[in-house]
Order: structure tokens, then sequence, then C-alpha cells
């Protein structure tokens, strides 16, 4: 498959402004995402985080090659990520990095985006209480009480969508697939789901500066979707129950994808983006920026120094690929058994 790995120079003073951002879960943080004007366009830079746990360079690959693959093969409404590198966002910004990704503004000026938890804190359902829940990466979401609530019962057009997504994160292994990365749009009375994005947390692109981990957690997400008692089978289930249409369509669309990807696996490039990392050093920025410990930093940035990796970008594109095709064949025969 071919994906746009050109990097987008941009400077953080040609900004238009800052989109804030507040996550209210009982992990509260505040985001802040400069806003540009780009070839008629408004574009929101995501940049990644010194204090996000795990993040590396290839949160932004992953970013690109999801929504490249999505927006090909499930849903053209999917917004296609770019890479990007930005100037002078430390001015503002101290935590965040320079590198990160460019994405299209999702909603015009008479829209607005809520978040699922925002809005069942507004609209609670006995059915699903997610009021106290906690907002961890490296979790798999069980999903399958949320078609039983009022907003899916009576909105069919949300439920269909809300699996066809819910399928889409499987498909990912998304290890952060949480209640608010999943978008309503607002417009007037109406509510529809947004088309997805976040896609930093996919298994296939996490560890990949220690491969025996990196297989560790990807057999660990497969034995998920494989079992019964795994939440990303129940999940799947779920969907296929509840929206059965949905989930045909979605399977249809894994097979082409299948196809194509057999025929044209993923191989990735670097465009001057990548740099050496390691998969602790948000421990650097945590210990820094949030609990404001400057020995702790200091001493975390000495360990880790010497352990920053540069592995080949050609062996991972197919540790990476062989990693989606595994998990897209797995998927295409759970769903068959489930929509006999």
């Amino acid at each position: 498959m071919e994906f746009n790995v050109d990097v987008q120079q941009i400077d953080y003073h040609e900004r238009l402004r800052n989109l804030d951002v507040t996550a209210k879960s009982q992990v509260k943080s505040n985001k802040f995402f400069p806003v540009f004007g780009i070839n008629g366009k408004e574009k929101i830079f995501k940049p990644l985080s010194k204090t996000k746990p795990l993040t590396t360079p290839y949160f932004s690959y992953s970013e690109v090659v999801w929504s490249t693959i999505f927006h090909t093969f499930f849903d053209t409404h999917t917004p296609i990520y770019e890479l990007a590198i930005i100037k002078n966002i430390e001015e503002d910004f101290e935590s965040k990095y320079h590198h990160g990704v460019l994405v299209d503004n999702l909603v015009t000026s008479n829209e607005n985006l809520v978040n699922l938890y925002d809005y069942f804190c507004k609209h609670p359902d006995s059915i699903w209480q997610i009021k106290d829940y906690i907002n961890c990466c490296m979790l798999f979401y069980n999903y399958e009480k949320i078609f039983e609530t009022q907003l899916l019962k009576e909105n069919p057009s949300i439920r269909n969508d809300f699996a066809y997504q819910l399928l889409c994160s499987i498909l990912k292994l998304d290890q952060n697939f949480h209640y608010e990365n999943i978008l309503f749009k607002q417009s007037n009375d109406t509510l529809e789901l947004a088309p997805m994005i976040d896609h930093e947390f996919s298994t296939a692109f996490l560890f990949l500066d220690n491969l025996e981990l990196h297989q560790r957690y990807f057999l660990d997400a497969l034995y998920s979707l494989l079992t019964e008692e795994g939440i990303l089978f129940k999940n799947l289930k779920a969907a296929c129950y509840y929206a059965p249409e949905s989930s045909k369509q979605f399977l249809e669309n894994l097979k082409n994808f299948l196809e194509e990807i057999k025929q044209k696996p993923i191989v990735l490039k670097d465009n001057g983006y990548l740099v050496p990392f390691n998969s602790n050093n948000y421990k650097i920025g945590e210990a820094l920026y949030k609990e404001k410990d400057l020995e702790k930093a200091r001493q975390l940035e000495e360990k880790l120094k010497m352990q920053q990796y540069s592995p080949s970008i050609d062996e991972l594109s197919e540790v990476i690929n062989n990693n989606i095709v595994v998990t897209s064949e797995i998927l295409k025969r759970k769903l068959e058994l489930e929509l006999k």
C-alpha cells in the first residue's frame, strides 16, 4: 500500500488560533492543538506529547497508516493524517515535541463536537454507567452495554455507525479506544457519529524499540479477540448482534483491504521525520512536567540517553505489515462465524 509520508514544515507563529480540549474523566488533562489555514482548509496540528505513556515517533506513523487505510477501504469521510514538524511550539508548550501530525478540522462553524463520555454525563442512562471511568491506555474497553442504551436503541444510524467504528478499533487492536475518543457531531438538534480520529495506540505500532515486548502485547491482544472471555471478542459479538448489516459491510470492506495488503504490503519511508527513541522517554516528561521533580527527571534522562534506538524502518514495516495481516485474517474469520 502507498502512504503519504512527506513531512509538512509549519511554524507555531503562523497558527490561526489554539483549539483547547479538556479531558474530564477521573484523569483530567488539558490539550492544546494549534489550528492552521493550509490550502484553503483548517488543519489541526496534534503534537506528540512528552508526558503521554509510550510515545515514540511511530505514534505519528500509526495515525497516517490507519487513517489512510480507513479512508481508502472503510469510510471515505475519515480524515487522513499527515506527518508534520512544527517550529517554536516550545514557547507556549514545553511538554510537547516538535513532531506531530496535521489533520483536517472535522467541524464547520455551525457544528461542534461532543465526546461519548460528555454526552452520557449530560444524558445519563442506567444501562451504561460511565461517569467514574478512568482513561487508561493499554486497556480494551467493553462496549457491550452501550447497544442497550436509549441513544443507540432509538437511533439506528448512530447504532450502525458505532458498531462499524468499534470493528475498526478491533482491526487496529487499539489499546486506547476510550470513551473520550469517540465523537459526535452536533448541529442544531441533529446528532451523528463523527468520523474516526486518534489512531496512536494501535498495537502494531507500540514498543517498536523492543520487538520481544512488542510481540508479547500483540499476542495478548489477539488472545482478547480469539477467546470468548476476551473483551475484543465480546465487542465484536455485540456489533454483529445489534448491527448485523453494518458488520456485514465492514466484513466486505475488510476482505477488499486484505486482498490489497497481501498484494502490496505496507512499506514505510523516513523523509527526515524519525529520531532515536525509547518507549520509556515519557517518564522523563512525567517527572519534569507533571511531578515537577527536576532531579528525578535528570536521573531518568541520564539513564535513558544511552538507550535510544533507531531500528531499521524496513524491518519495522515488515513487522507492522505482518501484524496487520494476521489480525485482519483472524478478524475476518471471527466475523464470518458470527454473521452466519
